[in-house]
């Protein structure tokens, strides 16, 4: 639960910034720039998808460290996914001390990034990686 709720919450919350919108049904009009979580769809070609995975866990506490692969896509104008990128850095670097979705989130911060080139439609792609400072506690590491 730890997982889906803190990608949604990021979805949210870069949706409440500005980056992108978001819809929990993946249905946007093709102008629009879309956040989607984990698939990477042909539609809208403006596009950014949150991929979470394990990066490690503080031994004999709750504190883990998320990543969030953030893959973004623009048009065949270089620059819409550049903008995009800039729009996804500024929202989440360094922020800190947030509840999202309910995840207490005590830090955000870029991590590693990747050109990925061109997809099949000539559109533009790249990943970030963010690290996700949290809690997750459990029966066997309560908070």
């Amino acid at each position: 639960m730890v997982t889906s709720a803190l990608v949604e919450g990021v979805a949210e919350y870069l949706a409440d910034a500005g980056v992108a919108e978001w819809n929990p049904t993946g249905g946007y009009p093709p102008d629009a720039a879309g956040i989607f979580i984990a698939a990477v769809p042909a539609s809208p070609d403006r596009a950014v998808t949150i991929t979470p995975y394990p990066v490690s866990i503080g031994y004999g506490t709750t504190d883990v460290t998320v990543g969030l692969q953030v893959r973004t896509r623009g048009t065949r104008d270089p620059r819409t996914l550049m903008s995009l990128r800039d729009a996804v850095f500024t929202a989440l670097d360094g922020l800190s001390h947030r509840v999202l979705s309910g995840i207490h989130v005590a830090q955000i911060y870029w991590q590693s990034g990747a050109v990925l080139g061109l997809d099949a439609n000539e559109r533009g792609e790249h990943t970030d990686n963010y690290y996700v400072q949290t809690a997750w506690p459990s029966p066997h590491r309560p908070e």
